[in-house]
Formats: structure tokens, C-alpha cells, sequence
């Protein structure tokens, strides 16, 4: 009896791959239709295909399994190469290694989140092409945070219920609050860089280590001691390269 194949095709970011044989890979990838997709792949760590399947390409990938549950196989077209760009560039390819395994390690398989995909391909395609885009790196760690169930109100003060000179967050509530009401426990909040919450504000190297703090504390304290596990040691060198950045020119657009 002919058992039928599990069959699909996404567009897919390359978020890893693993060795399995002399030339077969295991990748991972993060599909906009399919989420976090698992399978192997002929050829993958092969010397003649090596160069498609670097982590943070964007691949055309077709999945086949007996059942859902199984790793499957994959079959794979290259749509834009990423990785090779950054390769000479200490600070974006930090970049790209701790957005993939942010997005790796907290992803369910087969669990689409369309927007977040569209959120990380516009990121490193702004980031192969060497735009302004560390304000966006930002932007998609909360994006990140809020797909897994952590969202932060950043829109509103917790306790007054105003809109406006919110400049902390409180790491208990994960909520805004203004400069005024915030000014007595200023040393235990988080502060909130503008451009987290007005599209239009310009981002310097403080802000954006203010942004990183911020987005990290919470993906550590909420997101990855939810399942006992540390904060990745990409994002850690994503932050320390950030850290030792001369901001000797005028601020990005956020």
C-alpha cells in the first residue's frame, strides 16, 4: 500500500544548518507560511553547494515527509544570498548570528508568523544593503518578545494613564511610565529610548544601547527563564559589539 507524502512550499530565511553525512545537512529555517521548518538536505554541506547554504540566505524550499511530525526532506532554490555581505563587517555579522538564533531557539515548528518573517527579511535585506538598521534590530527583538506571548506596553504610562514623556519601563510589569511618575525609582526602572516609541525620532549610539538593554533584560528574564535556558551568546556579543561602537557621526534615521 502507497502511503501518501506531507507536502509544502514556503519562502524561508536559513537559520542554521547541521552536518548529518559527508554532504547531507540538516537545516533550519523560518518559513512566512510554515514557521520554524526542519529537514535534511543532499548536498548541502557539499564543496559545490556550500555557498547557498549559509545561515541567513533566503531560500524557495520545498518539505516532503510520510508525516507532519517527521524531519522530512527539503529541496531548496536560492532567492537572495545575505550572509556573504557581511562577512568583512564584525558588527552586522553579529547581527545576523544573534538574529537567527533569537529566532531559532524560540520559534515552535510548523507555527507561521507571517509578520515576524516579514519583519526579519526586510531587516537583513536593510542590512545586506548596508542601510540604516540597528534601530530596526531593536524593534524586531520587542517584535520578537511579542509574538512569544510577551508583549510590552510601551504606549502608555502604568500608573498615570498618560501618553506622552514616557521615558522608563518597569521590569516588574514590562510597562511604560513618565519621566515624572518614574523619578524616584529611576535606578530600578529601564529606560525607554524615543525611538522605540515615535517612528520618526533619530537614534543614537545611547538609545540604542538603551533599546538593547531594555529588549534584552526582558528576553532573558521572561522569554528564555521561561524555559530555563540562558540568553544565547550571540545576542550577548550582538550587544557587546554595540557597546564598543564610536558614535563619531550624526544620528540614523530610526
Amino acid at each position: 500500500m502507497t502511503q501518501c507524502l506531507m507536502r509544502f512550499t514556503d519562502h524561508a530565511i536559513l537559520l542554521g544548518v547541521t552536518k548529518y553525512s559527508e554532504s547531507t545537512g540538516i537545516c533550519r529555517l523560518f518559513g512566512r507560511d510554515y514557521g520554524l521548518i526542519s529537514g535534511a538536505v543532499r548536498g548541502a554541506t557539499g564543496r559545490k553547494n556550500r555557498g547557498n547554504y549559509q545561515p541567513g540566505n533566503v531560500l524557495q524550499v520545498e518539505w516532503s515527509a510520510r508525516l507532519a511530525e517527521h524531519l522530512g526532506s527539503l529541496k531548496c532554490e536560492m532567492l537572495s544570498p545575505v550572509a556573504a555581505y557581511f562577512l568583512n563587517d564584525p558588527l552586522r555579522l553579529a547581527g545576523l548570528n544573534s538574529l537567527l538564533i533569537l529566532t531559532q531557539t524560540t520559534m515552535a515548528e510548523h507555527d507561521p508568523h507571517p509578520q515576524l518573517y516579514d519583519a526579519l527579511a526586510s531587516l537583513l535585506d536593510k542590512m545586506k544593503r548596508n542601510e540604516a538598521w540597528l534601530a530596526d534590530y531593536a524593534r524586531y527583538e520587542l517584535q520578537l518578545l511579542s509574538e512569544c506571548g510577551f508583549r510590552l506596553e510601551l504606549k502608555r504610562c502604568v500608573v498615570t494613564g498618560e501618553v506622552e514623556n514616557l521615558a522608563y519601563v518597569s521590569p516588574k510589569s514590562g510597562c511604560a511610565v513618565t519621566e515624572d511618575a518614574g523619578a524616584a525609582y529611576k535606578e530600578k526602572l529601564l529606560a525607554l529610548p524615543a525611538f522605540l516609541r515615535d517612528s520618526s525620532a533619530s537614534v543614537d549610539g545611547v538609545m540604542l544601547n538603551q533599546a538593547l538593554r531594555l529588549s534584552g533584560y526582558f528576553l532573558e528574564h521572561r522569554l528564555f527563564a521561561s524555559h530555563n535556558k540562558s540568553l544565547p551568546e550571540a545576542r550577548n556579543r550582538m550587544q557587546n559589539q554595540v557597546n564598543k561602537m564610536q558614535w563619531d557621526r550624526e544620528p540614523e534615521d530610526a
